[in-house]
């Protein structure tokens, strides 16, 4: 999965204005982003800490719950 795709899947259960939703999903974004970022900087492959940052973050579980 990527963070696109990770991203996606949190939007499609939101039911919000599309401002709001274009906040949240950024912001969603950003700190998928960084802790990517720092996972890649400790010395992990990119697709490792994608898919570890997903995993932290919920996405799979939380997105549904939205």
């Amino acid at each position: 999965m990527t963070i696109d795709e990770a991203v996606q899947r949190v939007s499609i259960h939101l039911h919000l204005s599309k401002e709001m939703e274009h906040e949240i999903l950024a912001e969603i974004r950003a700190h998928l982003e960084d802790a990517v970022a720092a996972a890649i900087r400790k010395g992990e492959d990119e697709q490792q800490a994608i898919e570890k940052t997903i995993t932290k973050f919920g996405i799979e579980e939380a997105a549904p719950e939205l």
